[in-house]
């Protein structure tokens, strides 16, 4: 899917997934590529991933808030991060500079570690 994607060029503007399972988990890499290929996404809603693998999940999140989020933060109006584990994904020190960048920013769920 994410191939596809990014070879038409097609640009989500909305983007909403709610259960990351394990089978799917070889595909964040990705998605967060594809995301970090383009500016103008305006809502963003991603739950879980319902397993844990400390160094990928931290490292997904890294990926997303540091290659991915800066990619929108002129466009991006709904953000929500609900992991299911404390982890990077949460708000955090790491994270506030990038989220305090998103101007059009209404609505924001981030977990709070």
């Amino acid at each position: 899917l994410w191939d596809i994607l990014s070879s038409q060029q097609i640009h989500l503007c909305d983007f909403a997934i709610h259960r990351i399972t394990r089978l799917a988990h070889h595909d964040m890499d990705k998605m967060l590529n594809y995301f970090q290929s383009y500016s103008g996404l305006e809502s963003f809603s991603l739950k879980g991933p319902i397993w844990y693998d400390p160094s990928l999940y931290d490292s997904y999140a890294i990926k997303f808030y540091e290659n991915v989020l800066p990619k929108h933060v002129e466009t991006l109006v709904k953000l929500e991060l609900k992991p299911e584990f404390e982890s990077k994904w949460c708000f955090g020190v790491d994270n506030i500079n990038v989220l305090r960048r998103c101007k059009r920013l209404r609505s924001l769920w981030v977990k709070v570690d």
